[in-house]
């Protein structure tokens, strides 16, 4: 009865008064989506997710919500996330970190969509982030770490791609060296609208 009540609260967007010292939770799938006209996009599918909410608001977030999130990708990889809120100005902005370990290429490719000119063959990519939320913006910078990447070079390629990769694969052959990786900081804002897709699960629990 109380998940009905918040969940209609929420309709009326106002805060729940409920707030909860500690939940921990267990996800089979999560789809983390892009909004886009005409409908939506997943970015990425976060399977066998085990989630810690700290001083956590049912239906908002609290002025010090801590989270920790350790989860599997589909496609290849793990994830490992924490993130915190701290009150500026009546507001709650996140702080965000974590790391990426084990990054395929169905992963690289799932999250560029059709972005890329080219298609990546393999990858190996571990990767650490850093992030913070203002504004409804989140900014932050992506460190990877890639130790193997390679785009697909086949005769049956457009000229395009089969030279693009030709050249990427070369310069990534030259820059990263023999048995070492390749590290580069990436500054990043995102303004794009995302949302979190939990199949099933909410209409379990409110029915």
């Amino acid at each position: 009865s109380e998940v009905k009540r918040v969940k209609n609260e929420t309709k009326k967007k106002t805060k729940s008064e409920v707030y909860l010292d500690k939940v921990e939770a267990e996800f089979k799938t999560i789809n983390v989506q892009q909004n886009e006209e005409g409908g939506t996009r997943t970015l990425i599918t976060l399977e066998d997710t085990q989630a810690l909410l700290k001083d956590f608001g049912v239906g908002s977030v609290n002025e010090a919500t801590e989270f920790e999130v350790e989860s599997k990708i589909a496609g290849g990889g793990n994830i490992q996330l924490q993130g915190k809120t701290i009150l500026e100005k009546q507001e709650t902005p996140w702080v965000i970190e974590g790391k990426m370990e084990a990054i395929s290429s169905a992963v690289i490719e799932k999250l560029a969509g059709d972005k890329l000119p080219f298609e990546v063959e393999k990858a190996n990519i571990d990767a650490e982030i850093a992030a913070h939320s203002s504004g409804g913006q989140i900014s932050g910078v992506l460190e990877p770490h890639i130790k193997d990447f390679k785009l697909v070079d086949k005769k049956e390629e457009g000229f395009l791609k089969r030279n693009l990769a030709k050249v990427g694969n070369y310069i990534f052959d030259k820059t990263k060296g023999e048995d070492e990786e390749l590290s580069m900081k990436l500054p990043f804002t995102l303004n794009e609208n995302f949302t979190l897709n939990l199949p099933e699960t909410i209409d379990k629990i409110t029915r």
